[in-house]
């Protein structure tokens, strides 16, 4: 019976979050342990996350995705892991998100999987202040094992003869993704291929180490063709070879987006050879619009005669110096460039990708999330990797385009551009409302200035007006209430609307006292007529937080002792204020209280002096213990870094041992 009525909070938990009967029902089939699941612990752990950066609105899709989260105890669990991983982070919002990418991180112990797992990759070369960016950029490492996958990565890099110190390292630092490949089905045939192709032992680590990218593409959907395509470009398998090496990318990147228009640039605006981009394959790095073609237009104009490396290898204010260029130039290329329409995904993206869309109905939902709902560079280049990776997409070509054109269409990169524009995605309900009767499809801009005065102009009156009925008219009162009657004379009369709705609304929700046990009330809310519907909340006066035991009691009895005698001279002060308008179980409730006759006919003004000093008590108390319990979690924070710590050196000496 308790887990059943246990289940039905939980299910009312998660529909007053917004989720729908199926996720609800997805949930509890992925963990068994929802059903036994307490209301509180939820709402608890729930506003935990929230309160350490992680989104609301991210918060569903987390839970949906590890529901077990919701089960771990806070005290036990989700803080000290979660205070272990922000030792790692160097950006306070670098734990919440890897936490969104891979929730399971939050139910793996540190000691047994965390702790291992930082010695393996510091035995590896990888500097101690990158072991957290690794961990935390790509998260999903904490679930494989160190000895059946990691080990045998680590083997396969050494068996490319990246064995000096460090190597392996760096190579894990620039892509912690490498990891997660299987090292038969992926890593080794794209090495075994680019081996084919003319590469040497010293060809594949330059490879590895600069790009290690490129050996975890899949060759058959992605090197074979870009290298078929350099060939039919009039290039030597011996000069491909030089372009890889010196630019690893280009056996990765997109045909069509990337590849095509620069080489069709070279030849037929540049008038350049082939062999020119042989001498400077990094040539393909730089952007089509903005460096390339801005660039070679400004030297034309200019007469100047220059090779790729001297026109392309510096920066923009380095070049402008270089060839005498005028900045003004610059300036005008990038005043074009704030004023367009608001970045979004190219047209055919939904038809490129129909046959993932289908294969994956979820695809589409967490490719939007990804677009729109990351609020850094970082974070939407590690939710783009985990993505694909968790949908086995990673060779995708169109894909792949669009990542190689991220900074023309991602909202996050676009942050610090002007459009002259509004996207669908802003509230501009409002500014619909203000033009709306003014302008249209066929307002000229001129026209557009004159409507815009007029439409100023009626917003003003309507200003006006309303002040007008605020001043010199009195709402009608719905209720007895003084709280209404006071906000009616304060508020403006639209704000004044919502408040009353709001007042009345809640004399249908009343709140009975169930229990008082001293620090804890509980409190029964339910609409009249749907108690089955009815919540159950109980308000805490002292949760925790101390330096030692014997603090945390003094401060608990004297807080206890406070919130008694305010309550009581509260009860007293009403009985003196309603005097023969009490029941008769009111006043056995007050003799029952062991209070004495002759305190209540003290004077009005003595009780409420009285009650603003214990008052003033409690708030002094409560203030303390607010002290207590930040030093205590600060101590804790301390404890935790120097355990792990410790667990990280323990490793390490394991390891060595085992040498």
């Amino acid at each position: 019976m308790a887990g059943t009525q246990n289940g039905s909070s939980v299910m009312w938990f998660f529909k007053d979050k917004g989720f729908d009967d199926k996720s609800i029902h997805d949930m509890f089939r992925k963990c068994k342990r929802l059903e036994g699941l307490q209301r509180d612990r939820a709402s608890q752990n729930w506003a935990y996350l929230k309160s350490i950066g992680i989104m609301e609105r991210k918060l569903p899709y987390l839970i949906s995705k590890c529901p077990k989260v919701l089960t771990l105890g806070l005290d036990e669990k989700l803080i000290p892991v979660i205070n272990c991983l922000a030792t790692l982070g160097t950006k306070p919002h670098e734990v919440a998100s890897a936490i969104t990418k891979f929730p399971h991180i939050l139910s793996y112990s540190v000691e047994e999987k965390l702790c291992p797992l930082l010695a393996f990759l510091q035995a590896q070369g990888v500097p101690e202040k990158q072991l957290g960016k690794i961990i935390l950029l790509n998260p999903r490492l904490i679930s494989y094992s160190i000895e059946s996958k990691l080990s045998e990565i680590v083997d396969f890099l050494s068996g490319l003869g990246l064995t000096k110190d460090g190597m392996i390292g760096k190579v894990l630092v620039k892509h912690p993704f490498i990891m997660g490949y299987s090292v038969d089905k992926r890593l080794r045939p794209t090495t075994e291929f680019l081996k084919a192709i003319g590469l040497t032992q010293q060809d594949l680590r330059t490879v590895v180490l600069n790009f290690p990218e490129v050996v975890c593409r899949d060759a058959d959907k992605i090197l074979k063709p870009n290298f078929a395509y350099l060939r039919t470009c009039g290039f030597s398998d011996r000069q491909i070879v030089t372009l890889v090496t010196g630019h690893p990318p280009i056996l990765v990147k997109s045909i069509r987006n990337s590849l095509e228009p620069r080489i069709k640039f070279l030849i037929q605006v540049m008038h350049r050879g082939m062999d020119e981009v042989v001498d400077y394959p990094n040539f393909f790095q730089h952007g089509l619009k903005k460096n390339l073609e801005w660039r070679f237009k400004l030297l034309k104009e200019n007469n100047i005669s220059c090779s790729l490396s001297e026109m392309l290898d510096c920066s923009q204010k380095k070049f402008l110096t270089k060839f005498n260029l005028e900045e003004e130039e610059e300036e005008e290329s990038k005043g074009r460039k704030t004023i367009g329409t608001k970045p979004k995904p190219p047209e055919e993206t939904q038809e490129k990708l129909a046959h993932i869309y289908h294969s994956h109905p979820t695809f589409e939902t967490e490719f939007k999330r990804c677009i729109n709902e990351t609020d850094t560079v970082d974070e939407f280049e590690s939710s783009w990797q985990s993505l694909l990776q968790r949908y086995y997409v990673m060779d995708d070509e169109w894909l792949q385009s669009m990542y190689d054109a991220r900074q023309q269409w991602v909202p996050v990169f676009m942050r610090n551009t002007f459009f002259g524009v509004l996207s669908s995605s802003e509230e501009s309900g409002g500014l619909n409302s203000f033009f709306d009767g003014y302008v249209d499809a066929s307002t000229t801009l001129h026209m557009l200035i004159k409507q815009y005065e007029k439409a100023v102009a009626n917003w003003h009156e309507k200003e006006l007006k309303a002040d007008y009925d605020t001043v010199n008219t009195m709402p009608v009162l719905k209720t007895p209430s003084p709280m209404e009657k006071q906000a009616a004379s304060l508020y403006t009369r639209r704000v004044f609307m919502k408040f009353q709705e709001e007042l009345v609304e809640t004399l249908a929700n009343p709140a009975t006292k169930i229990e008082d046990s001293g620090t804890t009330a509980t409190y029964r809310v339910a609409k009249f007529g749907e108690d089955h519907k009815a919540h159950t909340e109980a308000i805490k006066y002292v949760e925790e937080g101390a330096k030692s035991i014997h603090i945390y009691n003094v401060a608990i009895d004297a807080l206890q002792e406070a919130a008694k005698k305010v309550a009581a001279a509260k009860i007293l002060d009403s009985g003196v204020i309603q005097g023969g308008n009490l029941t008769n179980g009111e006043t056995q409730e007050l003799h029952a209280a062991g209070e004495n006759r002759t305190v209540m006919c003290q004077s009005a003004d003595e009780k409420k002096r009285k009650i603003h000093e214990l008052s003033a008590e409690l708030e002094s108390t409560n203030q303390r213990c607010e002290v207590y319990r930040a030093n205590l979690l600060a101590v804790l924070r301390d404890m935790e870094e120097q355990k792990l710590k410790l667990s990280v050196k323990v490793q390490n000496a394991r390891l060595s041992l085992k040498e």
